[in-house]
């Protein structure tokens, strides 16, 4: 199965009121249409959706994933910093382009974005994910042999391009308890309110 997410899971939300989030972010002039699978909300082209995974907060809006890797200081970012300070809020995408932005009580630990053997933004420590991605895959001589094989020329920047989107997976682990891409996820269940 080939993935495409556009995930910001925000922890520590125990207490939030969902509906009031479209108009604290600043789409307010989205209303409620219909609950959706978590995938099918990563399909959809229009609006955003949101909803809760045990103390989390899911929203899936590729504009705001994009908003949130590539904008130091967007002005949603900045809201959602006032809305949860003491919160960690994960940033994640896979699928045309791999991101992942770690912001905690309101600071950018990591942020990096990678798409067509291209790193956009690379910002911040490495995280012990992304650590372990690379000496995953850099130890796994059967794919190092077929990308040495089939982009000698761009080794380096094929094993990146890997290691983005397994880091993309092993972080989700951190907010859904296992992998979203292993047997027994959970993660197909959650449901949101989806907005236009």
């Amino acid at each position: 199965m080939s993935w495409k997410i556009y995930l910001v899971v925000i922890t520590n939300a125990v207490y939030s009121n969902l509906a009031e989030l479209p108009e604290k972010i600043g789409v307010g002039h989205l209303n409620p249409k219909k609950e959706v699978s978590i995938m099918e909300a990563q399909y959809l082209d229009k609006g955003m959706s949101i909803g809760k995974y045990e103390d989390k907060i899911i929203i899936v809006s590729s504009p705001l994933v994009f908003d949130l890797l590539e904008k130091k200081d967007s002005e949603v970012r900045n809201k959602l910093f006032k809305i949860f300070p003491k919160s960690e809020i994960a940033v994640l995408t896979t699928g045309y382009v791999n991101g992942y932005s770690i912001i905690k009580d309101g600071i950018t630990l990591r942020t990096y974005v990678i798409a067509d053997l291209k790193s956009f933004v690379n910002y911040g420590q490495k995280l012990a994910e992304e650590i372990e991605a690379y000496n995953e895959i850099s130890s796994d001589k059967d794919l190092m042999n077929m990308i040495r094989e089939e982009s000698p020329e761009d080794l380096e920047a094929v094993i990146n391009e890997n290691v983005g989107e397994s880091t993309v997976f092993k972080l989700t682990k951190r907010y859904f308890n296992q992998r979203i891409d292993e047997e027994g996820s959970a993660f197909e269940n959650i449901i949101l309110t989806h907005y236009e």
